[in-house]
């Protein structure tokens, strides 16, 4: 479907092939107020009834909002959007002995001014197709992705590990929730294309299977249903959904996923806000689709592809640095003094061996004392080149010294890592863990770390024993805290 020659759309869902019902819930709009238009899809948990009911919910409550009030800035419409979305599904939840515990993914996208915002909770994906490469641009909030971001696991260990369908973050399972939304739009470019979608898809097919279906010569509407009915084909074991948005329009060159550390971005809370019970009765009234937005669209003109194939771009495995060119001159500047040392005792030795006849100093009449011969007058230069200069000699003391130190402190590091891993996954319930950036100063107080933990719900001996250490010194050595929500005790996670 063409909408106003800015771009087209298609979507399609599926119960999948081991699910009874399908708990997953799509929605696309455009709201009447100039908020823009809006895609959203959403997987439910919680059983039958109520997963079902939640993303729903959450699908509604979403369309209601937005229409409700003008936001100048769309990143802000997200986070109370998914915010007012919580509150409504946590309301229910409460208030219905059938509908306890459940709760639903979401991730979200606001197209307006030809830029998009994009914004998501839990494990529901947005990926980019550009020029036959595909990236991934959300961040699942699950349990193996902060096992990821920590170095405890690898991204190919995560597909398979057994514990990848613990989420961390939900709608609904909480009177609040922490909303992640990108900084910055996105500028599209015309031809790319934005994929939403449930982990039913994901959870199938690799990012190089997703990547072929998009590639295939066939109109949007064909490419959404070939990616459900692959994920089927795989095995389908949960709902499938997708969303399939491809640009006709674009201002700029879009800027590609900004290349960090994920474990560095941090979630914002959002405060809670009240609505009236009119609002409220008005969500659970039916949502109703336009019919010109179900219609068979018409196959899509198909752009050429490259004539080459760039190397992927993984923005969640590469670290871009600053100083790139700096470290590779003085790297090259190294290499140059190493071959010219290794040269010349190369040739000294040589010499040595092919003139064994002629008398000059080193030659012992052997390749083998000859060598020794050469490195022993290299040791005896560089001793020489130390110990002749006092401050020489003190700077190569202290960077023996910093490096023993650098080392040791590594390792301390990566045993204070493997204590957290093991503390995380034995007293506390992943869902009601945090993973934070450290940002206590390095002299803080007693009551700081008090304060600090209030903030966020916890308590000091709480903070140690998440983290697997006793000394509240210790927190200063960490760039990343685990944050339990409650005492540390045997309890099941939040599982789909």
């Amino acid at each position: 479907m063409n909408f106003a020659n800015k771009f087209q759309f298609a979507n399609h869902t599926d119960v999948g092939k081991k699910r009874a019902q399908n708990e997953d819930a799509m929605g696309f709009f455009e709201a009447s107020n100039g908020n823009g238009y809006v895609f959203v899809v959403c997987d439910g948990m919680g059983g039958h009834l109520g997963g079902a009911v939640a993303s729903q919910t959450a699908i509604k409550a979403v369309r209601y909002f937005l229409e409700l009030e003008y936001f100048a800035d769309p990143r802000e419409a997200i986070k109370q959007a998914l915010t007012f979305a919580n509150q409504e599904i946590h309301h229910k939840a409460q208030t219905s002995a059938d509908l306890t515990n459940m709760g639903t993914t979401a991730v979200m996208v606001i197209y307006r001014d030809e830029q998009c915002f994009i914004g998501h909770v839990g494990d529901s994906r947005l990926y980019l197709y550009r020029d036959g490469l595909i990236s991934r641009i959300t961040k699942d909030h699950s349990y193996v992705q902060m096992l990821v971001d920590n170095g405890i696991i690898s991204d190919s260990e995560a597909e398979q590990h057994p514990r990848k369908n613990e989420i961390l973050r939900a709608l609904g399972t909480e009177a609040r929730v922490e909303v992640d939304v990108r900084a910055t739009a996105f500028l599209p470019q015309v031809g790319d294309t934005f994929l939403l979608c449930s982990d039913g898809l994901n959870s199938m097919l690799s990012d190089d299977e997703i990547e072929r279906i998009m590639d295939e010569r066939a109109d949007i509407q064909q490419k959404a249903v070939r990616l459900v009915d692959e994920a089927n084909a795989k095995g389908g074991l949960d709902n499938i959904t997708v969303q399939l948005v491809t640009f006709l329009v674009g201002k700029a060159p879009m800027d590609l996923p900004a290349q960090r550390k994920l474990s560095d971005t941090n979630p914002i809370g959002i405060p809670q806000a009240d609505y009236s019970s009119e609002q409220k009765k008005k969500i659970d009234e039916p949502l109703e689709v336009p019919e010109e937005q179900i219609q068979e669209e018409e196959p899509e003109e198909i752009r050429p592809r490259p004539a080459s194939r760039k190397r992927r771009i993984d923005d969640q495995d590469l670290v871009i640095s600053e100083n790139t060119d700096d470290i590779g001159k003085a790297r090259k500047m190294l290499f140059q003094v190493f071959a010219g040392v290794f040269g010349v005792i190369f040739l000294y030795v040589m010499a040595q061996t092919v003139l064994e006849d002629v008398n000059f100093l080193g030659s012992r009449g052997s390749f083998k004392k000859d060598s020794l011969a050469a490195i022993e007058i290299q040791d005896s230069f560089w001793k020489y080149f130390w110990d002749s200069n006092p401050e020489l000699k003190k700077t190569k003391d202290n960077v023996t010294k910093t490096v023993k130190e650098v080392r040791q402190t590594y390792q301390e590091l990566k045993e204070m890592k493997q204590k957290a891993k093991d503390a995380v996954t034995q007293y506390f319930p992943t869902d009601k863990i945090n993973a934070i950036k450290n940002a206590l100063p390095q002299n803080f107080s007693t009551k700081d770390l008090e304060d600090f933990a209030r903030k966020y719900g916890s308590k000091i001996d709480w903070i140690l024993k998440a983290n697997g250490i006793k000394n509240k010194e210790d927190i200063k050595k960490l760039d990343t805290l685990f944050i339990p929500k409650v005492a540390p005790v045997e309890a099941d996670t939040v599982k789909k």
